[in-house]
């Protein structure tokens, strides 16, 4: 029972301090972005997956028995371990939670590529085939910029 309150009482204060962070100190992002929601179910499944692969590692060391050996071995086989673990906990973590329709990342690159299309959108360019080598190279930025040097009639001519 008190290993159990250690793991939900560590990874719970760990929670915690991520949350304030992204939600008090940076909240200005998530005023301009939203998904406190998508947010909050991926911290959440991080945790979850940090207390299950912290519960696998401790796992693995009673089943191989770690304290039988000497210090240095104990050394090594921890920081092996925790390494595992960390790699396991990232991208295990991260690949099932972009399996779900509730993946911050995949909150934020939606946003994101909202934006270009809309930006795109603006200056003309939504039909533009980009891979069709015969097409003049031109980024959105750039004919955006144009476009607003036009409309404002601020063209000046050095001649």
């Amino acid at each position: 029972m008190r290993y159990w309150l250690c793991q939900v009482f560590g990874w719970g204060f760990w929670g915690i301090i991520i949350m304030y962070f992204n939600l008090v100190v940076f909240a200005d992002k998530f005023a301009e972005l939203g998904g406190k929601k998508e947010f909050v179910i991926s911290l959440t499944m991080f945790l979850v997956f940090g207390i299950l692969s912290t519960h696998l590692l401790r796992t693995v060391i009673k089943k191989t028995n770690w304290l039988k050996y000497s210090f240095n071995s104990i050394l090594i086989l921890f920081v092996v371990g925790v390494t595992t673990i960390a790699i396991l906990l990232y991208y295990g973590g991260n690949a099932i939670e972009h399996k779900t329709s509730y993946s911050y990342d995949n909150y934020i690159l939606n946003k994101r590529l909202e934006k270009a299309k809309k930006i795109e959108l603006d200056a003309g360019l939504d039909k533009t085939n980009y891979f069709n080598p015969t097409t003049p190279i031109k980024d959105s930025l750039s004919l955006k910029t144009v476009l607003q040097i036009k409309r404002t009639n601020r063209l000046v001519s050095y001649y």
